[in-house]
């Protein structure tokens, strides 16, 4: 974040342009989620099929997956439709929605120039595009926080109460969410107890102890899409002004209280990304050349995601490089997957690479561990491989050394190595 001296304010843009410039992000938004993506690849898949059954009234187990403020609303909606496609555009509509909300929040407390510069920052976000197309209890909380923060105070914490009510996690953001709205918003933090009695009956995963889990997942700021790489924080650095501190703390305090999941994904961190996008579009004069770069990687980075959007093995199997040549079992290493919650997760092996716990072995031999990238690993997809697989090539060196042809489709093996 560079100081601003001298910096010119630019021309203020009357009501009839504004509102234009409004409709277009929102046309924009629309065209990025109904467009852009190939929806008609789309699956209920894992835990965002509950939400279906929802929708559909069938009966539910009792999951710490499944909220029952989303699952009831979702309930409610079903007895307009039993179309399962109507429950995905009745999302992606919520993201367009999502989209205008915080375009309004961004312009609180700033030039009405700011919402319309953060509106089309995120139409075009691509994480934000992706769960706009999905069922999971991703967009909706979301949307309810956005509408929280454009009301800001007292006014806006019930919203934030049901956003938390949908989403737990949510709450955790109550200090950053003071940042940009106010202590009295933050107080809707104690919706989550809506919540509370669910997690309790369907427990959580086990935690890997935080002096793991933390100094990973700072690695990962990637994980918010574009923004998040090292061009894009660049940009975001290049184009804040001093007077944007608020929502850069905001963003990096957000983040930082994440990176205490395990299993952190893009969907986590949709609100720490929102608040860089406010910091950006408070940019003035030349400085607002950060946000054309902005754009143009949220651009760069919907053209991957239309190629992978629920991309099949047969896609995935184009998509590979030609020299990559086929090997079969038995495999010269042990295979670590990337699941937290797996014995042979990729988190046990960790601590021997500090220099504290158990190497693998294989026949008392120390071992080379590998790993294997699938489609739906390479894929964006509600189940959220496509998170552990940056993590993976993150956190590790991972050198491809063959393809094994499944019939579920090619698994590419890798040397990991710290």
């Amino acid at each position: 974040m560079r100081p601003r001296r001298g910096a010119a304010k630019g021309v203020e843009l009357g009501v009839g342009p504004l509102v234009g410039a409004a409709l277009g992000v929102l046309i924009v938004a629309a065209l990025a989620r109904w467009v852009a993506l190939p929806l008609e690849r789309h699956v209920f898949d894992g835990h965002e099929a509950l939400y279906l059954r929802a929708f559909l009234g069938e009966e539910l187990p009792t999951s710490a997956k499944l909220m029952p403020l989303p699952a009831t609303i979702l309930a409610l909606l079903g007895r307009l439709s039993q179309d399962p496609e109507t429950l995905l555009h009745l999302h992606l509509g919520l993201g367009v929605v999502c989209v205008a909300l915080g375009g309004l929040a961004a312009a609180r407390g700033a030039r009405p120039i700011a919402g319309i510069f953060a509106g089309a920052l995120l139409a075009t976000a691509p994480a934000h595009v992706a769960w706009s197309a999905s069922a999971y209890n991703v967009i909706l909380p979301q949307t309810l926080l956005m509408g929280a923060l454009a009301l800001g105070g007292l006014r806006g914490a019930p919203l934030y109460a049901l956003a938390c009510g949908c989403r737990v996690e949510l709450a955790l953001f109550a200090p950053a969410v003071a940042l940009l709205g106010g202590w009295r918003l933050a107080l809707g933090a104690l919706g989550a107890l809506i919540a509370a009695p669910t997690l309790l009956h369907g427990g959580g995963p086990a935690l890997r102890p935080l002096g793991v889990v933390i100094p990973a997942n700072l690695q990962l700021m990637a994980l918010a899409g574009p923004i998040g790489t090292l061009p894009g924080l660049a940009a975001v650095a290049f184009a804040a002004p001093r007077s944007a501190w608020r929502p850069l703390a905001a963003g990096v305090l957000g983040f930082v209280t994440m990176a205490s999941f395990d299993d952190l994904g893009d969907r986590h961190l949709l609100f720490p990304a929102f608040c860089l996008v406010v910091a950006a579009a408070r940019a003035e004069g030349v400085w607002r050349i950060g946000l054309a770069a902005l754009l143009g990687l949220n651009l760069w980075g919907l053209s991957t995601l239309s190629q992978r959007f629920y991309a099949t093995a047969q896609i995935y199997s184009e998509a590979l490089p030609a020299e990559l040549t086929t090997i079969t079992s038995p495999l010269p290493c042990v295979e670590v997957l990337d699941d937290p919650l797996d014995p042979r997760s990729h988190w046990n092996h960790r601590g021997a690479w500090w220099g504290h716990g158990d190497w693998p072995q294989a026949d008392g031999v120390q071992a080379s561990l590998c790993w294997g990238e699938e489609a739906a690993h390479w894929a964006w997809t509600s189940r959220g491989l496509h998170d552990r697989a940056l993590r993976m090539r993150v956190l590790y060196d991972v050198e491809p050394f063959g393809v094994l042809r499944l019939p579920g489709g090619p698994r590419v093996m890798g040397w990991v190595r710290p």
